[in-house]
């Protein structure tokens, strides 16, 4: 592989660009398998730093490495970060135009753009396929990598397209899978529908949060358990709800309740889920009550508490959402309220309503072809806006068995629906430039202003629709959003511009052309075997809420497959049970202890730790050792000492 920056180490860059002295566990290793051409998956559960493995790359690699990611928001966030850092990236995704996607390319293809972000959907696009072979890929990424494979908790049958796309790059270009949370049978499955070549590499980081505690709280009163918690624990939190209706009431019980909250969902505007993020992550709001719709991507580090009043149907869910507190590695909790009970029917019920007959999936599928006039045999590639609500009124659907039925017939290639894609605002000038300046009368100013300000901000909107950002405009000429909007339907009832304006849709793809209802197949892959997956993730979180297994961290590492685990000292079972012999709370006290004093016998160690044994003062050596602690055990001495020298 041919490198761009030929005599520079990848420590070398990461000071340049981000001024971090040393790299997080993994990323050197990860970066030094991609760099030497290997295809290569890495394990990096949340908070591990997976964006630095492939930008430190991307600089040292010539070409463009293209990065496929599901989450629209996370990207733009990138992208932001890194023109911060003069690092040139760009980003294609849903709710671009079809010249805006062709100019983003062309971008890329002559200004030396180092990174281009794509959605998945976008990697069968023609436009997208053209500009491929002139892009000079070196390094491909996955990212989210568990959506990819059928086993996954979040499995999108776009992501298939990337081995395809393999294919269509040079023999040599490395790829790099990365995800937060993968079993056994997800990484196998990555590995395989990626194709991952011979002598490709696997790094997985141990799933142990050490600063993170885990704790389920028993309880018929949640609401007052809520508060007490919130009381209890000072610091910026989140508390995960499962539906918008809930986030809006828990937040209005909590500001009742004398607390500092405000709520998230995807229902609400870009303007105002921006400012509510904004506001948390400055700390004039403490606690953010949302759905799953808030927190990828969140770089907010000093979080303390995140609280789930209920459980989310899959352990892979929980260890992500609860690993959002405490990414500055200070003591943080991740605290789930469980009603013995009623937490488990609630669980196997939400479960079957994901799965609704067959039937009822067949006549949700004709319900949509009938309200958009589809005709059998037609609408294969088009897409559609659709108002469900309106569906629902006309055909009597229920909407959580409506919503499972778009899932599965995805899944069996019928159709997809996107939920809640974000239309901007487009505007498109209609007059010839030069006919501009004698429009408007001297008290009309301002809506000289407002054109004045849309093209020097903005290029194309003489031969185009190009997407605006109302705030942004209306800050520049000095009014709010709602002048603004009154303006611009003025500029349109003028037929000076055309004018439409940003709006939440839904929108359904058909994958194939529409078929008889009788003629819909839906194969096992799309339902049972799905559906045994899912139960067998639900009976998995029933299992921790109901502490069969011990301690809470040590079922969570067990879950993702890992082996040889300990106790880890600190959470809610940990303390009622206090597991005898070597825990993760026994080697803190310990590395305590060497880094205050130097060194500490075996002996020692032995009169404070009387249940040890000589097997546990084995197995704390390869941990200190495997998870580059300070502290190393010299068997001569028979001592464990501090050496910060050995540690990056």
């Amino acid at each position: 592989m041919r490198k761009a920056l030929e005599g520079k180490t990848p420590l070398d860059v990461l000071r340049e660009k981000w001024h971090y002295d040393h790299f997080r566990p993994l990323q050197r290793e990860v970066i030094d398998s991609v760099l030497e051409g290997r295809d290569t998956l890495a394990l990096l559960p949340t908070g591990g730093g997976k964006s630095i493995t492939f930008q430190v790359p991307a600089l040292m690699l010539e070409g463009v490495t293209l990065v496929v990611s599901p989450l629209v928001a996370l990207m733009k966030d990138q992208v932001e970060d890194l023109s911060k850092v003069r690092i040139r990236a760009a980003a294609i995704h849903s709710g671009m135009t079809h010249s805006q996607v062709v100019s983003k390319l062309e971008s890329v293809l002559y200004a030396d753009y180092k990174l281009l972000y794509v959605s998945p959907e976008r990697l069968k696009s023609e436009s997208f396929l053209a500009h491929l072979s002139a892009l000079r890929v070196s390094l491909l990424v996955v990212d989210e990598a568990h959506c990819i494979s059928q086993w996954g908790y979040d499995f999108r049958p776009d992501y298939l397209e990337i081995a395809e796309i393999r294919k269509r790059l040079p023999a040599e270009t490395p790829l790099l899978a990365l995800t937060a949370t993968a079993t056994p049978e997800v990484v196998s499955d990555i590995r395989e529908v990626l194709h991952f070549r011979a002598g490709h590499r696997f790094f997985s980081k141990s799933f142990y949060r050490p600063n993170l505690t885990y704790v389920v709280r028993r309880t018929q009163d949640k609401p007052r358990m809520l508060y007490h918690i919130l009381s209890s624990v000072e610091g910026s939190a989140l508390v995960y709800v499962r539906t918008r209706r809930e986030a809006v009431r828990v937040s209005e019980l909590l500001r009742s309740f004398g607390l500092s909250a405000t709520f998230f969902h995807a229902g609400l505007s870009e303007e105002l889920k921006s400012q509510r993020q904004s506001d948390w992550q400055k700390g004039i709001v403490r606690i953010m009550v949302c759905t799953n719709a808030f927190g990828m991507g969140i770089n907010k580090k000093d979080v303390r508490l995140v609280i789930h009043p209920t459980a989310p149907s899959a352990p892979e869910t929980y260890y992500q959402e609860a690993g959002r507190a405490g990414r500055d590695d200070r003591k943080s909790y991740a605290v789930l309220l469980y009603s013995p009970g009623d937490d488990e029917k609630r669980l196997r019920r939400i479960l079957s309503l994901q799965y609704p007959s067959r039937e009822d999936v067949r006549l949700i599928y004709d319900h949509i072809c009938n309200y958009l006039r589809i005709p059998v045999g037609e609408g294969y590639g088009r897409s559609f806006s659709i108002d469900l609500f309106d569906v629902q009124k006309a055909f009597g659907d229920n909407p959580a068995t409506q919503k499972a039925a778009f899932r599965i017939l995805e899944h069996s290639g019928y159709m997809s629906y996107r939920a809640d894609d974000h239309r901007p605002t487009y505007v498109h000038f209609r007059v010839m430039r030069n006919e501009l300046f004698d429009l408007f009368s001297a008290r009309e100013r301002l809506y000289d202003e407002l054109v004045i300000a849309l093209l020097r901000t903005y290029t194309g909107l003489f031969t185009d629709y190009v997407p605006i950002e109302e705030t942004k405009v209306a800050n520049l000429i000095g009014v709010d959003k709602i002048r603004l909007k009154t303006m611009l339907r003025d500029l349109k009832r003028w037929k000076v511009i055309d004018y439409i304006p940003g709006a939440k849709v839904h929108a359904i793809t058909m994958l194939e052309s529409r078929v008889l209802r009788e003629k819909i197949f839906i194969p096992k892959s799309a339902y049972e075997e799905m559906k045994n997956r899912d139960e067998a993730r639900c009976e998995r979180m029933i299992e921790y809420l109901q502490d069969r297994d011990g301690c809470r961290s040590r079922y969570l590492q067990g879950y993702f497959g890992e082996k040889d685990t300990l106790p880890c000292g600190y959470c809610d079972w940990c303390l009622a049970e206090k597991p005898k012999g070597l825990t993760y709370r026994i080697t803190d006290e310990i590395e305590a202890l060497v880094e205050e004093t130097g060194a500490v016998t075996e002996d020692f160690i032995r009169s404070k730790y009387p249940s040890l044994t000589t097997k546990d003062i084995d197995k704390m050596s390869a941990f200190y050792t495997r998870e580059n602690h300070p502290v190393r055990y010299l068997p001569e001495d028979k001592s464990f000492v501090y050496l910060p020298e050995l540690t990056d």
